[in-house]
C-alpha cells in the first residue's frame, strides 16, 4: 500500500488539548498488514501465510472447530465455506450457531438446531450522547448523565478503562492515559501508538512503519490514507 500523508483530515483535536479520533468507515484489506502480529488482531478474517498477511481460505478449515472460528462457517455437506446468511447453517449444538455470529433457534425434526439471526435491540445505543433523554439509555450508550446526557471525559474513567472513550458523535474516540503519580486518568498527550492502532479502531486503521503513524484505511479517498498526528493545543 502506498501511503499519503493528509493532515487534519481524521483527526479531531479540542481546544483544551484532548487527543480524539474518527472510526474508519471501511475496514483495512487482510494485505495492508505487514507482520504477524498485526494480521493475528484480526483473526476472523486474515491469517498468516507464507510471511504474507491474506484473507481467511476457508476451504483449507477441515474441522467445524477449525472452521466456525474464522469468519467462515461449516455447512451440512461437511465443507468449509465464507459465511453466508445465518439462516444457511444448521447444527446438533448451540453453540456452533453462535460462534458464527448468529443465535440458535428451536431443534428440528432432524435433530438440528437452525442458525438465525440475533435480535436486535429496538433503541440502537449508536447515536450522539445529546440523542437520549433517559438517564437509563444514556449509560447504556457509554455517555454520562449531568442533567442530561453528555460524552464522558477521561477524568471520568477508573484505571481498567482508562484507554479510549467515545465522544459526542458515537465515531469519534478520545484517547485517554492513566497517570500512576495522581492515580487518575487524564487526557492522552500522544496518539495512537502500534499496539493501540488495530484494536482501538476497529480493524479501520493500520500501522505505517515508514511514518510511525496509525493511519486510516479508506478508498473513499482514493489511496489516500489519512494520518492520525499529534497536535498541541491550538492555544498554546
Amino acid at each position: 500500500m502506498n501511503y499519503s500523508t493528509v493532515l487534519l483530515i481524521g483527526l479531531v483535536v479540542s481546544i483544551n488539548g484532548a487527543i480524539t479520533y474518527k472510526i474508519g468507515t471501511e475496514l483495512c484489506t487482510c494485505d495492508t498488514f505487514s507482520t504477524s502480529s498485526d494480521c493475528g488482531q484480526l483473526s476472523n478474517r486474515c491469517e498468516w501465510v507464507s510471511n504474507a498477511c491474506q484473507d481467511i481460505d476457508c476451504t483449507t478449515k477441515t474441522t467445524i472447530g477449525d472452521c466456525n472460528k474464522n469468519g467462515c462457517a461449516f455447512t451440512t455437506a461437511s465443507k468449509c465455506e465464507k459465511k453466508a446468511t445465518c439462516a444457511s447453517y444448521k447444527y446438533d449444538a448451540t453453540t456452533s450457531c453462535n460462534n458464527i455470529g448468529c443465535d440458535a433457534g428451536a431443534k428440528g425434526t432432524d435433530n438440528l438446531y437452525p442458525c438465525k439471526d440475533w435480535a436486535t435491540s429496538a433503541t440502537s445505543y449508536t447515536k450522539d450522547c445529546a440523542t437520549y433523554t433517559a438517564e437509563a439509555e444514556c449509560a447504556l450508550a457509554a455517555c454520562k448523565w449531568n442533567t442530561k446526557c453528555v460524552p464522558k471525559t477521561c477524568a471520568d474513567q477508573n484505571q481498567a478503562t482508562c484507554t479510549n472513550i467515545r465522544g459526542e458523535v458515537y465515531t469519534d474516540r478520545t484517547l485517554c492515559t492513566w497517570d500512576a503519580t495522581k492515580s487518575a486518568c487524564a487526557d492522552a498527550t500522544t496518539g495512537l501508538t502500534q499496539s493501540q492502532c488495530i484494536s482501538y479502531t476497529g480493524g479501520t486503521y493500520s500501522w505505517n512503519s515508514e511514518s510511525s503513524l496509525c493511519e486510516e484505511c479508506s478508498s473513499s479517498y482514493g489511496n489516500l490514507v489519512i494520518a492520525s498526528m499529534v497536535l498541541i493545543n491550538l492555544f498554546l
